[in-house]
């Protein structure tokens, strides 16, 4: 039951941020504090104290009318921690600034439980610039930021950055440069690497690619993380170029490939230009690559021959434009490929070896509104039904038809992340 019982944690992290006590022997900065100091205040105080000092904000909205200079610069070893979380704790850069900027920050720099937003910058990043940093982001939520002429409208880390994100929610951010601009919500570039856990990314957009996420780093490590409703040219939701890239227990439904002039769109879901690609237990369910007056190419996953994907216990079923997989074979094993407008494409010659079938996954739609691709009872992917050693195919366990489920909706779970 991963699926169920993450929504379960989710529900809960409010707790967990209200309740997570102060470092040992540092020091607290609170803000609004003594004279009313400002953020960037907290943490300059922060960063005088000492590594694993906290700036304890309370709720409210921050911005140039509570005395804010943006960008915000983080300091090295500081933990900025809101006390009521993302949605009662934002910070607005009104579309006149960057919101954050990171610069040489070293391990155990955080940034706990904010909603930073309406970001703006003609560079990268216009909600964060990572440069050479490390940095946890968690409890966070990226609303709303938008580059008019790079990459990474939400975060763009470069250099040497390691990014870690934890239950962060993406929504609404932008790359929208007619002339390369990638990454709508998240763009990792070479050498930097990222590690995103239990985020959402929900209704991003790059002209180009990866309408939530561009990566070209060494490493890209995703798990439990779901992608709805983004869209870019080529990798409605991801375009990856990094050295090694693994997604486990992930969720894409409804992203989409756009026109980009007269050509068509390239990969629904994914787009793979490089590197290899490791994809496990994920599900991929209506996704679609836009045709235009040119050719829809890779409905779920478009792979480049200098690519290497391996798909593993995963689902990829019902595109409504384009195939299941383009262009570059994947090495497949127990996975399910199944009613893609555009036929199975490259993964067609493996169906019925290794495990890999095409049936009906049975999701649970509407019988399960709060889980709509969690699986039947009787779905062939369960671990039950599925075939001998493969155990459970996709991202979600039995949700209905048998099985109970906490009682919820699905707009409730979106309404979270917000």
């Amino acid at each position: 039951m991963r699926r169920v019982l993450l929504l379960v944690l989710v529900v809960g992290t409010a707790a967990v941020l209200l309740s997570s006590p102060a470092s040992a022997g540092r020091d607290t900065i609170h803000v609004p504090g003594p004279g009313s100091i400002t953020i960037q205040e907290g943490i300059d105080q922060a960063f005088a104290a000492g590594a694993g000092s906290i700036v304890m904000v309370a709720a409210g909205t921050y911005s140039t009318a509570t005395g804010e200079a943006f960008p915000i610069v983080m300091k090295s070893g500081v933990i900025l921690r809101s006390e009521s979380g993302a949605d009662f704790t934002i910070i607005d850069a009104n579309e006149e600034e960057r919101v954050m900027t990171l610069t040489g920050t070293a391990a155990g720099t955080q940034v706990e439980g904010f909603t930073l937003q309406d970001g703006e910058n003609l560079g990268p990043g216009a909600g964060v610039l990572c440069e050479d940093s490390s940095v946890l982001f968690l409890q966070c939520v990226f609303l709303s930021n938008e580059t008019p002429w790079d990459y990474g409208g939400g975060l763009s880390c470069t250099g040497s950055s390691f990014l870690e994100m934890v239950e962060c929610h993406l929504e609404g951010n932008k790359a929208w440069s007619d002339i390369g601009s990638e990454g709508g919500a998240l763009h990792c570039v070479d050498p930097a690497t990222c590690e995103l856990t239990d985020c959402t990314f929900f209704d991003n957009y790059a002209y180009v690619g990866g309408g939530a996420i561009s990566v070209s780093g060494p490493s890209a490590t995703l798990d439990g993380c779901i992608f709805w409703g983004n869209r870019a040219n080529h990798g409605g939701a991801i375009t990856t170029s990094s050295d090694s890239f693994t997604a486990t227990g992930c969720t894409f439904y409804g992203n989409y490939a756009t026109t980009y002039e007269m050509f068509g769109g390239s990969g629904g879901a994914m787009y793979l230009s490089s590197g290899l690609v490791d994809i496990e237990n994920c599900t991929f369910a209506d996704n679609w690559a836009s045709a235009g007056s040119g050719t829809a190419r890779g409905g779920a996953i478009y792979c480049y021959p200098n690519a290497t994907l391996t798909l593993t216990n995963t689902i990829i079923a019902f595109c409504t434009s384009g195939e299941a997989v383009y262009w570059g074979v994947p090495v497949m094993s127990c996975s399910d490929i199944f009613g893609n407008a555009g036929g199975p494409g490259s993964a067609g010659d493996q169906i019925g070896t290794n495990g890999n079938f095409a049936d009906d996954p049975l999701f649970c739609r509407d019988d399960a509104p709060s889980t709509p691709y969690a699986l039947k009872f009787d779905s062939p992917c369960t671990a039950a039904n599925s075939p001998a050693g493969c155990g459970l195919i996709g991202a979600w366990e039995v949700g209905c038809g048998g099985s109970p489920v906490e009682a919820t909706s699905w707009g409730h779970i979106k309404g979270l992340y917000r």
